[in-house]
C-alpha cells in the first residue's frame, strides 16, 4: 500500500486549480445584444403620438434560432452555429424587448405590453409576429423574414396582416457589424409594423 506525501497531494491540487483558472481566462466566448433604434440614435419622427395600448406577441421563431449561439445562413439549406459568439441572455427576450422599445418610440406611446398580458389590460391592438428568418449572412449582413398580424385587442378581429422581407448588407464579416446589421433590420421591420398600426388606427381607431 502506497502512502502519498501530503506535499505531493497539495502540489497536485494546486495544478488542478491553476489549470481551472487559466482555462476560465482563456474562454474565447464573446457576447452580443440587439439594440433599439433609440439606443442606436436612429430615431425618426413617425407621426403624431398615439394614446393607445399595444399588445406585442406572441412572437414565434424556428427552433434553430432559439439558442444562445449566433446563427449564420451559409446557403438556402445550410446554417452554421457559432460556439463562441453568443447572445447575452435570451435571444427571444432581447428581440421582443428591442421590438417593443422601437414601437414605443415610433408610435409615441409608453404602453407596449409583451405577451402574455393580463386579461384586464385594455389592449387596443394585439400584434403577433412569426419570425421565419433572422440571422446574419455568410457575407456578414443580416436577413429578416417575418409575418405579422394586427388584431383587435378585445374581440380578436383581424385588421391587417403582412410579410416583411428585409436585408441589411455590410462590407465586413466582423460579428459586431453583423449584430449591428441585425439591429438595423429589426428597426426597419419596426417601422413597417408601426406604419401598419397607424394605418389601422386611422381606419378603425375611433
Amino acid at each position: 500500500m502506497r502512502i502519498r506525501s501530503p506535499i505531493v497531494v497539495v502540489a497536485a491540487s494546486a495544478v488542478v486549480v491553476l489549470e481551472g483558472c487559466f482555462g476560465a481566462r482563456s474562454n474565447p466566448s464573446q457576447f452580443y445584444v440587439l439594440t433599439s433604434i433609440a439606443e442606436a440614435g436612429a430615431v425618426e419622427a413617425s407621426g403624431e403620438p398615439l394614446d393607445i395600448t399595444v399588445g406585442l406577441g406572441p412572437i414565434s421563431m424556428p427552433d434553430y434560432l432559439s439558442r444562445p449561439q449566433l446563427v449564420t445562413r451559409m446557403g438556402e439549406n445550410e446554417v452554421a452555429v457559432s460556439e463562441y459568439e453568443r447572445w447575452a441572455g435570451s435571444f427571444e427576450q432581447n428581440l421582443a424587448e428591442s421590438l417593443g422599445a422601437n414601437l414605443a418610440v415610433l408610435l409615441g406611446t409608453h404602453d407596449i405590453l409583451t405577451y402574455p398580458w393580463y386579461a384586464t389590460a385594455s389592449v387596443k391592438y394585439a400584434v403577433s409576429v412569426g419570425v421565419v428568418r433572422f440571422e446574419r449572412t455568410a457575407q456578414g449582413g443580416a436577413d429578416l423574414l417575418a409575418g405579422w398580424e394586427i388584431r383587435d385587442g378585445a374581440s380578436g378581429e383581424r385588421y391587417d396582416r403582412g410579410i416583411s422581407r428585409i436585408s441589411e448588407p455590410v462590407d465586413t464579416t466582423a460579428t459586431a457589424a453583423s449584430v449591428a446589421a441585425l439591429s438595423r433590420a429589426l428597426g426597419r421591420f419596426s417601422r413597417e409594423l408601426a406604419g401598419a398600426i397607424r394605418e389601422v388606427h386611422a381606419r378603425v381607431g375611433n
